[in-house]
């Protein structure tokens, strides 16, 4: 691995000094690694390839000083929702640094030069970041905390950004790397958005069990719901959930330990098994729903959350 040293020239005419001379002072100028922060456009596309499965990130706008990063697989659009990924929303043109809440996540410090060191927010941590200059104007990026590589990651001038990114854990094990595949700059297809509404908690000890009509709210075409039974010890009995539309009919709560034609439902049996998780996506048209519990144990629980969330399906251009 080749590094380029930073070159700083100090010129001072002298007399009798040749043009030859400066002209190569001139070009020693221009072979220094001093890269610059690219102009994105609209339309511009990165793909990278993780744990055997590819998604794009797509320029889909700007306003002011940001431009707006979108994503063409759903599930990863869901959970920059949830979590707000540094490489996703807005990424502020001045310097490529990505957006966490009020957190601007400093990947860069331009122009690029082999040796420079900041600190930078990311994910709710501070790391110390520390710029590696490689051959043909490409980085390698090493953010630390107490000593420990966190994440690694690769710029290439001619791919305009990222070309690779590996994080690890407290101990310094890989955790999760993702590889650039593809670069382009008019990307044509669909990317995803999501906007999500407050979560929605149900549960029913046992022995027990219910109905309740609960609201989505305006706008929410989808419903995520995550799930969790536990028989706590329980030899017998059965966990129940269930949501399902409200009619305009009043819903009859079901005897238990019956859940009556949900759209999504939880059968957990406690003579059979100990404890259970599910997740599921409803994709729904109405607001008003009925959430149903059953729970026949002793001791036994069953829970679980409704996300509401609005997916927004842009096609593009």
């Amino acid at each position: 691995m080749k590094v380029w040293p930073v070159l700083l020239l100090v010129l001072v005419p002298l007399a009798g000094c040749s043009d030859e001379g400066g002209a190569a002072a001139d070009e020693e100028e221009e072979q220094a690694p001093l890269v610059d922060v690219p102009q994105w456009s609209v339309g511009e596309a990165w793909t990278y390839e993780a744990e055997g499965s590819s998604y794009t990130y797509v320029v889909t706008g700007e306003e002011a000083g940001d431009w707006i990063v979108d994503t063409d697989d759903p599930e990863l659009a869901y959970f920059h929702a949830v979590e707000e990924i540094s490489t996703m929303g807005k990424v502020r043109k001045s310097d490529l640094a990505g957006s966490q809440g009020a957190d601007r996540v400093r990947f860069f410090q331009w122009p690029l030069r082999h040796g420079d060191s900041w600190s930078t927010t990311w994910d709710g941590n501070t790391y110390q970041v520390t710029a590696h200059a490689l051959e043909e104007g490409r980085f390698h990026f090493v953010a630390a905390q107490g000593g420990t590589t966190r994440v690694a990651y690769m710029y290439d001038p001619g791919q305009r950004w990222f070309t690779e990114m590996t994080f690890y854990d407290e101990n310094g094990t890989e955790a999760f790397a993702t590889r650039l595949s593809a670069h382009d700059t008019g990307f044509s297809g669909e990317v995803h958005r999501y906007t999500l509404g407050a979560p929605l908690e149900f549960s029913a000890g046992g022995p027990g069990g219910g109905q309740e009509d609960f609201d989505l709210g305006e706008g929410f075409n989808e419903m995520r719901i995550t799930s969790h039974a536990a028989c706590n010890g329980a030899a017998a009995g059965r966990l129940l959930a269930g949501v399902q539309p409200r009619s305009e009919e009043p819903v009859q709560p079901p005897p238990l330990p019956t859940v009556n034609e949900p759209a999504w439902g939880e059968d957990l049996d406690c003579t059979a098994a100990q404890d259970s998780t599910d997740e599921a996506t409803l994709h729904v048209e109405q607001a008003v729903w009925v959430a149903s519990l059953a729970n026949t144990t002793p001791g036994g629980t069953i829970s679980f959350i409704v996300q509401p969330a609005k997916r927004e399906t842009l096609a593009f251009p």
